[in-house]
């Protein structure tokens, strides 16, 4: 077999067991997505309220929804009362609330409990301990960005940070974030657009 030289300004990749090696991949779990901010969807996707992307963060899955009064916000995918998935599709909207398809425990956008059955005959639960586990999010040009850590680092630093350190300047953010409100407000105007 003839191989080809590689140019030496090119950057090596690693070899190939950082990408299969199962303990590599248990760090990787713990140490960035269990610790770091990482984008997950675009805004955009979430258009209307009731709108949802459910993503995998690592070990976990995660819903991030678009509230009733417009934010946007990130719940750990887990039915308070059995621990399973409370939304089991990719991409969808609801109308007003979410709901286990399995003991019908609904919950607000915002992740509050507001009806189970029987939950009357359970004097002892408190409604406000039992609503979804949110997830640290973070809205930036465009994009709805999670961190799983029960103290999220400082997204200035790390994100932003990053990301003006690649650029070279914040002026080019800047930009990026003026062409990105120009477009997303003729996508508003347009008829199928994303709002």
């Amino acid at each position: 077999m003839t191989t080809t030289p590689v140019a030496p300004s090119l950057i090596a990749t690693l070899p190939g067991r950082y990408y299969t090696d199962p303990e590599l991949f248990r760090t990787e779990q713990e140490r960035i997505f269990a610790h770091m901010w990482f984008c997950a969807v675009r805004s955009a996707d979430l258009a209307k309220p009731g709108a949802f992307r459910t993503v995998q963060a690592g070990r976990e899955n995660v819903l991030v929804t678009r509230t009733r009064t417009g934010a946007v916000k990130a719940f750990l995918n887990v039915r308070r009362h059995r621990g399973a998935r409370l939304c089991t599709e990719a991409v969808r909207e609801v109308r007003r609330n979410l709901q286990c398809p399995y003991h019908a425990w609904t919950y607000d956008l915002d992740g509050r409990l507001i009806a189970a059955p029987n939950l009357t005959r359970m004097p002892d639960v408190d409604r406000s301990a039992y609503g979804l586990v949110e997830v640290a999010l973070r809205e930036w040009l465009g994009y709805a960005w999670l961190c799983l850590a029960d103290e999220p680092p400082s997204f200035e630093e790390t994100v932003i940070g990053a990301a003006v350190e690649r650029l070279g300047d914040a002026a080019a953010i800047d930009r990026y974030r003026t062409l990105f409100h120009t477009w997303l407000a003729e996508q508003l105007r347009e008829p199928g657009g994303p709002a």
